[in-house]
C-alpha cells in the first residue's frame, strides 16, 4: 500500500476506495449501494488487515460527507480508531508520525461521535449520470499549483472507474496555455508519468485544454514502472496490461538505480499530483 502523507485519503487503499465509491454515486446510486458496490469490488482488500482499515475509514469519512453514516460503517470505524489499529504501521516513521496521523483520526472520530442525522429524514437522492467524460485519450489539461501557476498534462490512457494515465510537463505557467502550446509536447519531455484519479477533471478545478488533432496512442506508449522490494533490495522493472493499469504483465529484475528512475506503481489522487508538479517545478 502506498502511502504518501497524514490524511485519510493519502494512500492507494483509500483512494481507490473513493474513486469507486463516487463513480456509483455519479451513476445514480444511493449512498448505501455505492458502499455496497465498494464492499463487492474491493473485497480483496478486505482481506488484508492493513488494507482493511482503510476501507472502514475511507467508507466513514465518504458517507460523512455525504451527510449520514450507517451504523455498520460507524461502529467499524470507531472501533479502528479506539482500538489504534491503524496506528501500528506508522510506528516505524517514528513519534512525530504517529502524532500527525492520530490527529487526522482524531478529527474523524469526533465527526463519527456527533449526533446522526436519521437516515429515513433524509430524501434519497440521486445524482443525475453525467452523459459523457469531459475527456479522452489525448486530452490536454491544466492541473492548478498549490503555489500558484499551472502545469499541464495528456490523458494517455483511461482504465474505467475514474482511473486514467497521464504524462506531465512544465514549466510552470502563469496561465491555462492554448492547444497550440502545448500539442507539440512529446512523452520524452515529461516531468512525470502518474495513474491517476480523474476527479480534477470531473469536477472541472482542472481546466480542459484541447484533443490533440494528431492522437496517437502508439506514440504514448504506458512506460515501465519501478518497483524494489523492501526486505530484499531487489529491483524490478513493470510492464503493464494495456487493458488495466493494475494487471502486471511481467516483471524484469533490474539495477536498483534503473528501479529509482522508473515511474513509481500507484494510483494518485488529483491532490498528489498537484502536489508533486508543485515541487518538481518549484517556483
Amino acid at each position: 500500500m502506498g502511502t504518501w502523507g497524514y490524511g485519510i485519503f493519502e494512500n492507494d487503499v483509500s483512494v481507490d476506495v473513493r474513486l469507486t465509491f463516487e463513480d456509483a454515486i455519479h451513476r445514480g446510486a444511493t449512498v448505501e449501494e455505492a458502499t455496497r458496490h465498494v464492499l463487492a469490488e474491493c473485497a480483496d482488500y478486505l482481506e488484508d488487515m492493513d488494507d482493511r482499515v482503510q476501507v472502514w475509514l475511507a467508507l466513514a469519512s465518504l458517507q460523512l460527507e455525504q451527510g449520514s453514516v450507517e451504523d455498520s460503517i460507524r461502529k467499524r470505524a470507531l472501533e479502528v480508531i479506539e482500538q489504534g489499529a491503524d496506528l501500528k504501521r506508522w510506528e516505524e516513521n517514528g513519534t512525530e508520525a504517529v502524532e500527525a496521523r492520530k490527529g487526522m483520526l482524531e478529527v474523524l472520530r469526533s465527526s463519527l461521535l456527533r449526533p446522526a442525522v436519521r437516515q429515513e429524514a433524509a430524501p434519497r437522492r440521486r445524482l443525475k449520470k453525467p452523459k459523457k467524460l469531459p475527456y479522452e485519450e489525448g486530452t490536454w489539461f491544466a492541473v492548478p499549483l498549490r503555489d500558484g501557476g499551472y502545469g499541464v498534462g495528456i490523458v494517455a490512457r483511461i482504465a474505467g472507474r475514474g482511473v486514467t494515465l497521464g504524462y506531465f510537463f512544465g514549466p510552470r505557467r502563469s496561465v491555462v496555455p492554448n492547444l497550440s502550446e502545448v500539442e507539440t509536447l512529446t512523452p520524452d519531455m515529461a516531468i512525470l508519468v502518474e495513474i491517476f484519479g480523474d476527479l480534477g477533471l470531473i469536477e472541472g478545478r482542472w481546466p480542459i485544454i484541447g484533443r490533440n488533432a494528431s492522437w496517437d496512442r502508439r506514440l504514448w506508449p504506458i512506460p515501465g514502472f519501478g518497483r524494489i522490494e523492501e526486505h530484499t533490495g531487489r529491483a524490478f522493472r513493470m510492464e503493464l496490461s494495456e487493458d488495466d493499469l493494475f494487471s502486471i504483465v511481467r516483471e524484469i529484475a533490474v539495477p536498483r538505480d534503473e528501479a529509482e528512475r522508473l515511474p513509481k506503481h500507484g494510483l494518485s489522487g488529483a491532490g498528489s499530483v498537484e502536489s508533486v508538479l508543485a515541487r518538481l517545478l518549484g517556483m
